[in-house]
């Protein structure tokens, strides 16, 4: 029987312990159906392997092993932060009700970024520079395709990790 993917190592490797928290706080708050469906709704993009079951939690473990990896080309760039928000960059892909939608959202990366922000407040990291950052470069993930374009090496960070592993080759 197929072990079902999880994130859990991805999220224990994050060294800062306030990053971490926040990390795994979004994360309890994020519907089930986000570690069950697809990465694509349409079955266009992304490898097969994230086109099936557990296909956006597949698709969160190439972009993390792909960010790590252009991260270290920025000296500017806080591993941590760029480990967490490539984790939560999704995490609005369906919505955030208790149904899915039945398509990616255009607005997932602002959904996703907005519930960075709450729960941020809710545990006690409102106004932190670290929970502002992550939720930039989570919003910001869609590069020319997105609403707000990357900014910062992080944001680059995220968005290439990203549009790199989306690709259906």
């Amino acid at each position: 029987m197929n072990e079902v993917p999880n994130l859990d190592t991805e999220v224990e490797s994050i060294s800062d312990i306030r990053i971490k928290a926040l990390t795994r706080a979004v994360f309890l708050k994020v519907p089930n159906y986000f570690f069950t469906l697809p990465a694509s709704s349409s079955g266009k993009y992304h490898p097969p392997k994230e086109r099936g079951p557990y296909g956006l939690v597949y698709h969160t473990k190439e972009v993390f092993r792909m960010g790590v990896i252009i991260q270290d080309a920025y000296t500017d760039v806080n591993l941590d932060e760029a480990k967490a928000a490539i984790l939560l960059h999704d995490v609005g892909r369906y919505g955030l009700g208790k149904s899915h939608a039945p398509h990616t959202l255009t607005k997932h990366p602002d959904i996703a970024a907005d519930l960075v922000l709450a729960v941020a407040d809710e545990i006690g990291m409102n106004g932190s520079l670290a929970a502002e950052r992550i939720a930039s470069a989570v919003r910001r993930h869609m590069g020319r395709w997105g609403r707000e374009k990357p900014q910062t090496n992080l944001d680059w960070t995220v968005h290439l990790a990203d549009n790199v592993a989306s690709k259906n080759w």
